[in-house]
């Protein structure tokens, strides 16, 4: 979406050149589709699942779903689910609580994690229900950030759902660091698709 002589719209297009994307038609879209970042109550499920492809859980077989594994770059960071990182206090505890998402039935359950030296055990600890929870638990943090970063800004759904993506792929501080809470608040949301290739994190732990 992108303010432009005081109207609301949005670029479409599906191609790049190089790394700037290139928007070839403006599309209207009503008012309505655009709300204040605070008024958000979370990420849709669109968005959710779009995480979900981008995350992954591993790389992994559809049997090893849910199992525990070594990050990517192979820094000895494990995560399980949809790039849920084990802190130390789950590990040191060996559980992970996590909440229920159905409104009718929000319990909490603890799943027990087994001791982790390498190499790590290759059996699922969590259901696909329970990392689908454990995820939406996850990005709160993401949401508050834009809320409470964002709270005036118009922004879409869809542009609420890519922040949170965003955000929870580079970590809180980077998206700090980053221009992006400045453009969106400026309304100079056409800029944000570069800043975002930017902060794309090499296994070396340098921004691209």
């Amino acid at each position: 979406g992108v303010v432009n002589g005081g109207e609301l719209g949005r670029y479409t297009g599906d191609n790049y050149y190089g790394d700037t994307p290139i928007y070839q038609k403006r599309q209207d879209v009503p008012k309505t589709f655009f709300r204040k970042a605070s008024e958000y109550t979370g990420t849709s499920d669109d968005g959710l699942s779009i995480i979900q492809s981008h995350e992954g859980t591993g790389g992994q077989s559809p049997n090893r779903s849910g199992a525990i594994f070594e990050n990517a770059c192979k820094t000895g960071i494990l995560m399980v689910g949809y790039g849920h990182r084990l802190t130390d206090e789950e590990i040191k505890n060996k559980q992970i609580t996590i909440t229920s998402s159905d409104p009718n039935n929000t319990s909490t359950a603890t799943i027990s994690i087994p001791v982790l030296p390498p190499p790590y055990p290759t059996d699922p600890i969590l259901s696909d229900t329970q990392m689908k929870d454990l995820l939406k638990q996850d990005v709160k943090e993401a949401e508050n950030k834009i809320k409470s970063s964002m709270g005036d800004a118009m922004i879409t759904q869809a542009q609420f759902d890519a922040l949170v993506d965003f955000i929870y792929l580079v970590g809180v501080d980077n998206f700090d660091k980053s221009s992006i809470p400045s453009m969106v608040t400026g309304g100079n949301y056409n800029k944000v698709p570069n800043e975002m290739i930017r902060w794309v994190i090499a296994c070396d732990g340098q921004d691209k």
